[in-house]
């Protein structure tokens, strides 16, 4: 699976706890838009929350530090 730079940049934001108001405004993005991502993200892992989506990705390798 391959995950783009933004989908991995909004999981690292994620780890870190932000929500995704805090997310939207840290990289420039409306709100809508870091909800479409994680939405994706949750469908590429197969998972309905946050920390599961966090944790797939780590398990699958990528970096979020």
């Amino acid at each position: 699976m391959e995950l783009s730079d933004r989908e991995i940049e909004i999981l690292a934001l994620v780890r870190q706890g932000l929500s995704n108001r805090d997310i939207a405004r840290r990289i420039r993005l409306g709100v809508n838009t870091v909800k479409w991502y994680l939405k994706n993200l949750f469908v590429k892992f197969d998972v309905s929350r946050r920390d599961d989506c966090v944790r797939a990705a780590e398990d699958a390798g990528f970096d979020l530090d």
